[in-house]
């Protein structure tokens, strides 16, 4: 994934979704050897070079899914370049955005040294990203709308010994949580747009 920000342009454009985006990572992972994480990242030191339309900035769309490769495996966050802006200096908020999802990290071990199940929770909805953590039995819930419209996804869980039933998402910006709806076989969660909601099972 050295040139995400091509799958960003193609999350802009609509000629990838978020499901695509998740298999694609499913299918790298399961052809690596076991236990193996994978360095993420949006933007690097050549990113500004190999752009040929430039680098759009710190939209809510790539600040999502920088949480997302911040959640889901090893996090590398550019420094920035001030010859080549726009830069995370620029806006505080971009290095607040990161130290919050970041300190996901430290309440839930789970979260650095987990396994990441892609398979196990299954999401209808091909805009918003899902994918659990798990170590020492404690699993995570991991949510990202990667779309500008507010979502209601239903989602399926296959993980023994786990439910969504009741279960509280938050929001790490925010602090907002919002509960799973049961209706009838299927549970449901809001999600607003760009919007990445974490939570334990």
């Amino acid at each position: 994934w050295a040139n995400v920000m091509d799958m960003n342009a193609a999350l802009e454009s609509g000629k990838v979704t978020a499901a695509s985006y998740k298999s694609g990572i499913a299918s790298l992972q399961k052809s690596l050897p076991p236990g193996a994480n994978r360095i993420r990242f949006c933007r690097n030191h050549d990113t500004s070079w190999f752009l040929k339309s430039g680098f759009a900035g710190y939209t809510p769309r790539l600040m999502a899914l920088d949480a997302v490769h911040a959640l889901a495996g090893i996090f590398v966050a550019f420094a920035g370049d001030p010859k080549h802006p726009p830069s995370p200096d620029d806006d505080p908020a971009v290095w607040e955005y990161y130290r919050r999802v970041l300190a996901l990290r430290k309440d839930h071990p789970e979260l650095v040294r987990g396994e990441l199940l892609l398979d196990e929770i299954v999401c209808d909805d091909p805009n918003v990203i899902s994918f659990i953590r798990r170590l020492d039995g404690k699993a995570s819930l991991v949510l990202a709308n990667l779309s500008g419209k507010a979502r209601r996804p239903q989602l399926s869980l296959h993980l023994p010994g786990h439910t969504l039933e009741g279960v509280r998402l938050a929001n790490p910006q925010t602090g907002a949580a919002v509960s799973a709806a049961a209706e009838g076989n299927s549970t449901h969660i809001a999600i607003a747009p760009f919007e990445v909601l974490v939570g334990r099972l």
